[in-house]
Parts: C-alpha cells; structure tokens; sequence
C-alpha cells in the first residue's frame, strides 16, 4: 500500500509509513492527515525500502510509476454523476440499430432513419420494430415493400422492446438523434407548458431532484409566482433569467449554491433535463407569462 503525507516541500511517497485519511483538496492544495505508525504499539517498523527512496536509492522510473499511482489515486477517480448523462434512445440505438442503419448519412444494410417519425405513425413504427417480418407477413403495403427494398425478413430481427423502450427510441429521432443538443443547452423560449409546469415543481419541491433533496423555495422566492411559496435566505429570483440571459443563465445554474453544495454528493447536481425546465419556468415567470399552477408532468 501506497501511502502519501504532506511534507514541508510538498507530496513525499512513503509506502507503509503512515495511516493516512487524503482530505479533499480546496484551492488547488492537497490536505491529508497522517497518523504515525507507533512500533511500539503496533510491533511494525519503518520500512527500508523507505529508508532507501529517502537516500534517492529507487530507481526514477519506479519512482515516475509511484507517483503517477498517487496522482490517479488523488485526481483520476470519477466522481459519482459526474459522467455524462445517457440518453436511453441513443444507448438503444447505438446497440441494436446502428449496424444496419444510419441517421442521416444515407442508406447502410436498412434504410436511413432521419424523419422516420415524420413519415410513418408511431402506431405503425412500433409495429414494425417489434416485428417487421410479422407486418410483412399481414401484407402491410409499406412493409412489403420495404421488405422487398432491403430484404428485410432475412435483415431484420424480431425486437422484444417495451413500449417505453421504443418510445425513448422515437423520441430520439424524434429530436434530432446524434446530433441533438443536451437538453440544457435549448433555448428556453423553446419549451412547452409541460416543460414549464415541470420546472415549477422542481423550484417549489414538489417533484424532487434526482441528485438533490433541497428544494429552491427553501431560500429563494418568485415575486412573479405568487402562489408559490418560498424562502427569505437567498435572493428573489423573478429578474435571473432576464438578468444574465440563456446561455450564462445555464452556466450559473450549474454552479450549486452554497446550502445545495453542503449536501450534494454529485459533480453535476442537477440533470440536463432538469436544468431545462428549472430555465424554462424562471424565464416564464421573467418575461411576464403566467406560470401554470397544475403541473403537467404526463403531458
């Protein structure tokens, strides 16, 4: 085991030589505690394979390749949601569409999927990806011809998909597929009423969060909400949008408050999905429109 300790010129590798707890790091400086090993208590002794590195006997690559287990140790371990979100589409497209298909490059093995949800129903698409050889079968007019096109009954498997798998499929083509924007980057002019009822609940906590379980009506209130209720700790918030516009307005959202960041055990504390309808709401309530008051999360 590779222990590190804070010495007076900086990080020094000491492998066994202290019990160590590595305390975050807070303006770019690394802090650790060291609890000396006491070989009187614990019969152990100071290695000399330590005594060793001290008089520069460790070779410099075997001291390149400690260090560097040290650095990943203190700086390469992912933070838990701190990767990037995935979109359930996307994911089931990559895996069982994308070697035959493509979006918006041209035909592959099946057909291009580009505006496929603008030219067929979703009741017929769902059809078809359950089981486009049945759909052939029952002599479907387009099915048999796109069967004939790209020999579809010996191409195309049978998919056993939920409804909720092939609606997060059509909702990705739906909204652009590989080259969508993330939900947080859209424009908050762009959202709908349910998007707007959506951010309303997470603001008041009456939908809560996935990463954070304070509400922002805890500190802040909305002068131009005035049935909602809120707290007096921060400022109010019916001017934020207006005040720093979309863009900088999703960059300062993503930057956790101070009460939020005490209790947050995330990097990104809130989803794109989130941050989307938490804009949406607060520009609506800027601008002046009336926020709805029943939320219209199922819409």
């Amino acid at each position: 085991m590779v222990y590190l300790r804070q010495g007076t010129r900086g990080i020094i590798i000491a492998p066994q030589l202290c019990r160590q707890a590595i305390v975050p790091a807070q303006q770019g400086r690394v802090r650790s505690r060291c609890e000396p090993i006491d070989p009187d208590v614990t019969g152990e002794r100071t290695p000399r394979s330590y005594a060793g590195h001290r008089r520069g006997r460790f070779s410099k690559a075997r001291r390149a390749a400690i260090l560097a287990l040290a650095l990943f140790a203190l700086l390469g371990a992912p933070r838990a949601g701190s990767s990037a979100e995935v979109d359930p589409g996307g994911k089931l497209f990559g895996r069982q569409c994308s070697g035959c298909h493509t979006y918006g490059k041209g035909v592959k093995v099946g057909p291009d999927l580009k505006g496929v949800t603008g030219r067929r129903s979703k009741t017929w698409l769902h059809r078809f990806i359950r089981s486009a050889r049945g759909m052939i079968q029952s002599r479907d007019p387009v099915a048999a011809q796109l069967g004939r096109q790209f020999k579809l009954q010996q191409q195309m498997p049978d998919w056993n998909l939920t409804d909720t798998q092939i609606d997060s499929l059509l909702d990705y083509f739906a909204s652009g597929g590989p080259g969508r924007k993330p939900a947080d980057q859209r424009h908050a002019a762009l959202a709908s009423d349910a998007d707007v009822a959506r951010g309303r609940g997470f603001f008041s906590g009456e939908i809560p969060l996935q990463h954070v379980n304070v509400a922002c009506s805890s500190c802040h209130t909305l002068r131009g909400d005035r049935d909602l209720a809120g707290g007096s700790l921060g400022p109010d918030l019916s001017a934020s949008y207006v005040r720093y516009q979309d863009q900088a307005f999703t960059s300062r959202l993503k930057e956790p408050c101070q009460p939020v960041e005490a209790v947050v055990e995330t990097a990104t504390y809130l989803t794109s999905d989130e941050l989307f309808a938490l804009k949406a709401y607060l520009r609506r309530v800027a601008v002046g429109g009336s926020a709805p008051h029943q939320l219209a999360v199922n819409q």
